[in-house]
């Protein structure tokens, strides 16, 4: 039998995900484009809490959600620890966070671009991103939003980076990086109605 391929055209990228989901979960190899939102993309969610926790320190639900979310490296216990005493307005949490001290340091370094990228590290969510390829996705588009950012605005205070930043995710309805999954040799390809013109 000759190597046929199989085209799935679904109506919007909702649908696309569930196929692309369900195949994945069948070990069907799947190829497939499809653009993934970076604020409300769970990754892209958490980065920009911490944003906000970064942007305004008395902003404690911010630094819970990020510890919860599973930045910083901290062990079960003291997630639990540090949740229950920002949750009761105890002080000094922050200082217990290696690398929150040194993101707030930084704050009043320079260079702001090298800023971003050592808040991505230093929070250890490069480090839980890594696994999943969305996830590395969205990181690139919030990199690549924030060049822009800085670019346009002329920006030299990483503080002013998380102003815009925020501001940019209040203005935008979404701001979408399109991401590829599997390889194009895959006989199974997925792709939405409008993705498929021309093809």
């Amino acid at each position: 039998e000759t190597e046929s391929t199989i085209a799935i055209i679904t109506k919007t990228n909702r649908d696309l995900e569930r196929v692309i989901r369900f195949l994945e979960l069948e070990n069907i190899p799947v190829a497939s484009e499809r653009k993934i939102n970076i604020f409300t993309h769970p990754a892209g969610n958490l980065f920009f809490t911490l944003v906000e926790y970064l942007a305004d320190s008395a902003n404690v639900e911010a630094l819970a959600k990020t510890i919860v979310g599973g930045l910083w490296g901290l062990s079960f216990e003291n997630v639990i620890m540090c949740t229950q005493a920002l949750r009761s307005g105890k002080h000094g949490v922050a200082e217990r966070i290696p690398g929150l001290r040194h993101i707030q340091h930084k704050l009043r370094g320079d260079g702001v671009l090298q800023f971003l990228l050592f808040v991505g590290t230093a929070s250890g969510f490069v480090e839980l991103i890594t696994s999943d390829p969305g996830s590395v996705e969205v990181w690139r588009g919030i990199v690549e939003l924030s060049e822009y950012l800085i670019r346009e605005g002329d920006i030299s205070d990483p503080r002013e980076l998380l102003r815009q930043l925020l501001a940019y995710k209040a203005s935008a309805e979404e701001r979408s990086v399109k991401i590829s999954v599997g390889t194009p040799e895959f006989r199974v390809r997925a792709m939405t109605a409008h993705g498929s013109k021309g093809l």
